[in-house]
């Protein structure tokens, strides 16, 4: 990864200012430069040394990398055709059947107005369904004004064409 992507990738993925210390300390762990400091006269018993330390913490570039992908993928979930799109969202879950949809929010990658104004309803109308998100087929369904098997239709297309172009994402990258 050049200089130039690795500062790129840090600024999109923080979406803030960020501090010279906390940007030279990215750029130099993703370069795998370490600092070597004297250890004179230390007594060893009383220094946590990294290596003596449990990183319990995701990596850096693991994490840049994340959120540069679902930064991405909200893109692509954006351009699909609204019902698609509402078809997804609202029945959006994880592996356990749970609400998936707050990863977008809790990250930062988009606002609950964002996915409102995504789905074509006031931020006052998502915010009433936020709780009972994910909705099941019939819910999305009587939502949108059509049967339960379109809805299956149409998320079965917006998964697939969000899986090509994640798939060409990732191979350019």
């Amino acid at each position: 990864m050049s200089l130039r992507d690795m500062v790129t990738g840090v600024f999109e993925s923080i979406g803030n200012p960020v501090e010279l210390d906390e940007l030279v300390n990215a750029v130099a762990f993703w370069s795998g430069v370490k600092d070597d400091i004297a250890q004179d006269n230390v007594d060893e018993r009383y220094v946590d040394s990294p290596e003596r330390l449990a990183d319990t913490g995701v990596c850096l570039d693991v994490e840049v990398e994340r959120r540069i992908y679902v930064q991405r993928l909200w893109s692509e979930i954006c351009q699909l055709p609204q019902r698609q799109r509402a078809a997804l969202l609202l029945n959006l879950k994880d592996v356990k059947g749970g609400d998936c949809i707050a990863l977008f929010p809790l990250t930062g990658i988009a606002t609950p107005r964002d996915i409102a104004d995504s789905l074509g309803i006031s931020p006052n109308r998502f915010a009433e369904m936020w709780n009972d998100l994910p909705m099941d087929d019939n819910t999305v369904a009587q939502h949108l004004g059509i049967s339960r098997q379109q809805v299956i239709n149409l998320r079965k297309s917006a998964r697939e064409r969000l899986a090509r172009r994640m798939k060409a994402f990732e191979e350019g990258t």
